[in-house]
């Protein structure tokens, strides 16, 4: 009985975190900029499969989307709410009618998110919340190494955070700006998300592997460039792209001490 319980639980381990990082496959996708109608009912898929439809999540007709990549039949962009808040996930061609002119928005601060199918991680978002979906396939290295936290400073006032390792991206989880935002200053939250591996994509669909030209294409010109990185700031957040002969090698995005 107990080689039997030992047996599912390690099924159930395996099955979680595949869930997380292996599930889907490394981002290989054509840019493909432009705005659509939607002219029929349309759902979100997590991936561009007709497996992965979201039931819960569509669009209707005459609604607005915005494409930054294509796969086979389907597109991978956002939709802006009313509330103006964004949905990212990729749609099928056959509902989507390209207009006449493509309207990229502005960089502002609905740009600081990674998409991926297990879910988005969103800079200054709730550290808990993103771990209820990421924890189990997560690793601490903080905890591991027996250290509660580490500090940084500026002027007076010292704030802790943890660095967190997933197998494609970090998190830095911290209490930084907790007075600016009203919050207690045991409450931790996104501040610091570095990508590393292509199964990744930024909300404009861009993803490590693409080169400077393509970033450009999906955001416009850069706040500030440099011959090894390329960065777009909005308020005290920004989003960089570091790049090794102009091919992006990591994507960085990071809230600033105010």
């Amino acid at each position: 009985m107990k080689k039997i319980l030992l047996l599912i639980m390690s099924m159930l381990s395996y099955h979680s975190y595949a869930a997380c990082d292996e599930s889907w496959k490394k981002a290989d996708y054509e840019q493909n900029i432009h705005s659509y109608k939607v002219i029929n009912k349309t759902f979100f898929h997590s991936t561009p499969d007709d497996n992965s439809k979201n039931n819960k999540l569509f669009l209707i007709s005459n609604d607005t989307f915005v494409g930054f990549l294509k796969s086979g039949g389907y597109e991978f962009g956002r939709y802006t709410r009313k509330d103006g808040s964004i949905v990212m996930g990729w749609l099928k061609d056959d509902d989507l009618s390209e207009t006449e002119k493509t309207n990229t928005p502005e960089f502002n601060g609905t740009d600081f998110s990674i998409y991926s199918p297990n879910g988005n991680i969103e800079l200054s978002s709730s550290f808990e919340e993103f771990y209820k979906a990421w924890g189990k396939c997560g690793k601490n290295e903080q905890l591991e190494t027996g250290a509660w936290s580490n500090y940084i400073s500026k002027g007076d006032e010292t704030y802790k955070y943890f660095d967190n390792y997933w197998k494609g991206f970090i998190i830095r989880s911290s209490n930084i700006n907790y007075k600016h935002f009203g919050d207690d200053f045991d409450l931790y939250r996104i501040t610091t998300i570095t990508v590393i591996n292509n199964k990744y994509i930024t909300g404009r669909g861009i993803y490590i592997g693409m080169n400077k030209n393509e970033i450009i294409n999906a955001y416009g010109e850069p706040t500030s460039r440099s011959k090894d990185k390329i960065s777009y700031h909005f308020k005290n957040n920004t989003l960089t792209f570091m790049l090794d002969n102009d091919v992006i090698k990591n994507i960085i995005l990071e809230e600033s001490i105010l």
